[in-house]
This record gives structure tokens, C-alpha cells and sequence, in this order.
């Protein structure tokens, strides 16, 4: 099962920023930090063989988010909140259907990972990718989400 847990898990994102633009592979260091602070809380509330397909299921859900966010694009909503993140046909028509699809995949099946687990960062976890949008992301950027997350669980995050 160890062989399994690092094939699957330590690549994480490396696959997914590479090839990217500056701001996908940003928006890939955030779901990053995010992957290694709720993984830590998926190994001490299940088995071994439930964090590994869990921590796979976080892990796609994120790569899809990233892959999504740095083509399209994030929007914001009044209350600074993510909202619906773009797609454009060649006119600059929206695409209706893949915004839907994308949201009800934020939504729904955040929503469905996290019951009992992380609930209480669901919104925090979207309002990363709204910062992220920012034409900067420096290691003073960095830093400052790691301490938010890593200081709410002391071991969750290891640099």
C-alpha cells in the first residue's frame, strides 16, 4: 500500500504546472499548500486505505479547478466570493454550459469530499483562487497563505 500512497499522492501538481502560464501555475501552488493542509486532516479521521482515495479524489478535484481557473479565469462575486469562473467560445459568447459544470464540480463535489471533514474552510478554500488572480503572487504572497493554513493544524504543512 506504501508503494501505492507514494505513486498516487507525492507527484501531486507537478504534472499540472508544468506546461502552464505564470498565473496556472500560481493558482497550482495554492492547491497545493490546500492539498497538503486537508491531507493532513483526512489521515487522522480515516484508514489508510480510505486517505489514499480520498487524498486521490481531493487531489483530482483540485487538479480540475486549477486546469479550469488558469484557462478561464476567475470572477468574483459582491461579496468577494467566487462566483461562477468563465469559459468563452471564439465570438466571446459564454459558454453556459461549461460554467455550470464547472461550479456544480466546485460546489457539489467539494461539498460532498468535505462533510465532515473540512467544512468549515469550504468558503476559504474558494476565496484563495479569487487572491490568486492578483497579476502577483510573491513569496510574501506565499507565505502568508501558509501561515494561514498550517497555523490552524501546527504539522499539516511540511516546507
Amino acid at each position: 500500500m506504501k508503494l501505492i500512497y507514494t505513486i498516487c499522492i507525492v507527484p501531486l501538481f507537478v504534472a499540472v504546472s508544468s506546461g502552464h502560464n505564470s498565473r496556472g501555475q500560481n493558482i497550482c501552488k495554492v492547491c497545493d499548500l490546500i492539498f497538503q493542509h486537508l491531507s493532513y486532516e483526512i489521515r487522522h479521521k480515516f484508514s489508510f486505505e480510505q486517505t489514499v482515495k480520498k487524498e486521490i479524489f481531493l487531489h483530482n478535484i483540485l487538479e480540475d479547478v486549477c486546469e479550469h481557473i488558469s484557462r478561464y479565469g476567475a470572477v468574483t462575486g459582491p461579496d468577494g466570493s467566487v462566483r461562477y469562473t468563465p469559459a468563452f467560445d471564439e465570438t466571446g459568447e459564454p459558454i453556459v454550459e461549461k460554467n455550470f459544470e464547472f461550479n456544480r464540480e466546485v460546489s457539489h463535489l467539494f461539498d460532498h469530499f468535505c462533510v465532515g471533514i473540512v467544512d468549515d474552510y469550504y468558503y476559504e478554500i474558494l476565496n484563495l483562487f479569487v487572491e490568486i488572480e492578483l497579476s502577483y503572487f510573491t513569496e510574501e504572497t506565499e507565505r502568508e497563505l501558509k501561515n494561514r493554513f498550517c497555523n490552524q493544524v501546527p504539522h499539516s504543512c511540511v516546507y
